[in-house]
């Protein structure tokens, strides 16, 4: 239960590393996919961000796969996982100054978690955060109460600016309501979806996954350079919920 889902795996049970990280970059993106591992989706992700080669930056896609457990303990492993690495990554001689990470699913728990642990690291780096379909809970209280699950109160506390993209129709659970901390695109009734089709084994839970591989140069671009949710910054406030059509 409970217990289960929060504690990690012995120490014997383990037996891989953990991905490795970039050499140094002034700007960095990282991303997590989600517990099934690198598809078509976070490939044109990859592919799409690379093309943009904004400021020289350097796109990196970290396989965690291993990592990721069973469906019950993947949330707080990837959270324990998002933790080292972003130590790590704050502990360079030279860490980024510009950070992006991108988690799908439950991997975005370590996405959170790899920028609140950078932040530590690195308090004066400009942290971005996009979290695409995230799955929210941690634990067995945010699936009987999804709205108070841990994602939607705690997600993107420590970025500087946090999206996340979600449908509120699919089937998986906990992965359905807006997150306090970022702005919220809403992509249940966005026309475009009406030609989408999921991978082989899956669901529309990987419809934002899919519309981020296409549309990243846009969002990237609307929300602009190093951007700040108001009122320190231009970008839109933490909370808000826009309805893409």
């Amino acid at each position: 239960g409970e217990a289960y889902m929060q504690f990690a795996p012995p120490p014997w049970a383990r037996q891989w590393s953990d991905p490795a990280l970039p050499d140094a970059s002034a700007h960095l993106v990282l991303i997590f996919p989600g517990a099934g591992g690198p598809d078509a989706n976070t490939a044109r992700i990859v592919t799409q961000l690379r093309a943009r080669q904004a400021g020289g930056q350097v796109v990196e896609l970290l396989d965690w796969s291993e990592q990721c457990g069973d469906t019950l303990r993947a949330p707080n492993n990837a959270r324990r996982l998002g933790e080292r690495l972003g130590a790590e990554l704050g502990r360079k001689r030279f860490p980024p100054t510009s950070l992006h990470v991108i988690g799908i699913s439950v991997g975005a728990h370590a996405a959170d978690a790899l920028a609140a642990a950078f932040r530590a690291g690195a308090p004066t780096a400009h942290i971005q955060l996009t979290l695409l379909d995230p799955f929210l809970t941690r634990g067995i209280g945010g699936l009987l109460a999804p709205a108070r699950a841990y994602g939607v109160r705690r997600f993107g506390a420590s970025a500087d600016y946090c999206e996340a993209l979600f449908n509120t129709d699919d089937p998986v659970p906990s992965t359905s309501s807006p997150l306090l901390c970022a702005v919220n695109y809403d992509l249940t009734r966005c026309l475009e979806r009406s030609q989408f089709t999921p991978l082989p084994g899956d669901s529309l839970h990987s419809w934002p996954a899919a519309y981020y591989g296409a549309h990243c140069g846009e969002l990237l671009a609307a929300a602009g350079v190093r951007p700040r949710h108001a009122p320190k910054g231009t970008g839109v406030k933490r909370g808000v919920i826009l309805e893409v059509a």
